[in-house]
């Protein structure tokens, strides 16, 4: 006849994965996420340490500079009353927003000049520093954000802070101040730090680290 009938082989399908195999991939899966997750919840308590650190000494920096301008440190108790010098002093809500008030030189708004009542916190409405949305306290339940209230960067509204007697660079905050806070105390030198300002807070070791506003290691 004419043409030769071409024999072509079948074609075998791979059919799909079997469940074996499909548990495999599972498997595999799960342990490359749990050799990698340890890591990056590392990584990521590092950086917001270094962040809470870096957030700790602005507030402390602005607390210099609002002494270098008016010559005394803000009246965050009241209008009549001084801080307590070499004492911790807890950020509590009050303390706090009066804080916010005095280095932004505006209401907890951010936008709004100071008010008569709270003027006495910066007669001249000096903005030393600029809020924003990662300083402040995040509330777990609803995520929304307390403009009242600080917190580092895990979170955590518990934030210290101490002042120096004369705030003079020669004078030190003596170790002992921080005896209450013996995480704390023993990243602070025997002698005391050379610091005018100190702010801090504590943390859980499980949610939060430690972080101040000074250089301890």
């Amino acid at each position: 006849m004419g043409m030769d009938l071409l024999c072509v082989a079948p074609v075998r399908r791979r059919g799909a994965f079997t469940i074996l195999e499909l548990l495999a991939v599972i498997a595999t899966i799960a342990i490359l996420i749990g050799l990698i997750w340890p890591n990056f919840n590392r990584v990521k308590r590092s950086m917001h340490l270094a962040q809470s650190r870096v957030q700790l000494s602005r507030y402390a920096g602005g607390m210099r500079d609002y002494f270098n301008e008016y010559g005394a440190l803000p009246r965050l108790l009241s209008e009549s009353e001084e801080l307590p010098s070499e004492k911790v002093i807890a950020l509590d809500a009050a303390i706090s927003a009066n804080l916010i008030r005095a280095l932004s030189g505006k209401e907890l708004d951010g936008i709004t000049a100071l008010r008569d009542e709270h003027a006495y916190l910066n007669p001249n409405g000096t903005t030393f520093i600029e809020f924003g949305d990662d300083d402040f306290w995040v509330s777990k339940n609803d995520k929304t954000i307390d403009r009242t209230r600080l917190a580092d960067r895990f979170n955590n509204p518990e934030i210290y802070f101490v002042i120096e007697s004369d705030m003079d660079d020669d004078v030190l905050i003596p170790q002992n101040i921080f005896s209450s806070y013996r995480s704390i105390q023993k990243k602070v030198p025997p002698e005391g730090l050379r610091e005018k300002v100190i702010f801090f807070t504590v943390g859980d070791n499980n949610h939060s680290l430690d972080a101040i506003s000074w250089r301890s290691e």
